[in-house]
């Protein structure tokens, strides 16, 4: 993982998220805090295994998105855990060395805490991403969130998840020029 940016987008300026967001970074903490407790864990400890953990599988999905694309573009990483409400989205740019993580950028920071909720609650939630690539190629790919980490959506449930109206479950038409594709399999490195 070098070169290129992460948490930047095109002209530079640092990442906002919504009031909206930074809630639910808020309440994904709040919820991993109350399983440690209910537990009888240390939610400190807790917390922090679950937060490192998601660091490396958010850092393995973006890499994935780099080797697979074979040029540079923009990645959006759409991640939700326990409660719908519980969700955040945001941006970050692939340039033709990969790209860098710093692990205390917004971008990162917010997107983990999400993820790091959904492995400790076992689902349900989901990574769904897009990138873009600078041909103007897009990709749709897809993970349900599990105990045991990400696990690949196949193309159908993708496709599905993208192409129904939230509000009243009625089919909606996919998006031309994007491609709904399963997930892909990300394994995390035994230390």
């Amino acid at each position: 993982m070098t070169a290129a940016r992460a948490n930047r987008p095109a002209d530079g300026a640092p990442v906002r998220f919504t009031p909206r967001q930074l809630a639910a970074a808020k309440a994904a903490r709040a919820y991993v805090a109350t399983v440690a407790w209910q537990c009888g864990a240390d939610p400190a400890v807790v917390q922090e295994n679950a937060f490192a953990e998601a660091i490396e599988w958010l850092s393995l999905l973006i890499g994935g998105h780099v080797s697979l694309a074979a040029g540079d573009g923009l990645l959006e990483i759409a991640v939700t855990a326990v409660d719908p409400r519980i969700m955040a989205s945001a941006e970050i740019v692939l340039g033709p060395g990969g790209w860098e993580v710093q692990e205390h950028t917004d971008t990162v920071v917010v997107l983990a805490e999400i993820v790091a909720a959904g492995l400790v609650a076992g689902g349900p939630g989901s990574i769904i991403t897009r990138h873009r690539i600078t041909d103007g190629r897009q990709t749709v790919r897809g993970w349900r969130l599990t105990a045991d980490g990400p696990v690949p959506l196949p193309e159908g449930e993708v496709f599905n998840a993208c192409c129904t109206d939230v509000l009243t479950g009625e089919p909606v038409p996919p998006e031309p020029g994007v491609s709904y594709e399963a997930g892909f399999v990300v394994v995390l490195r035994e230390d």
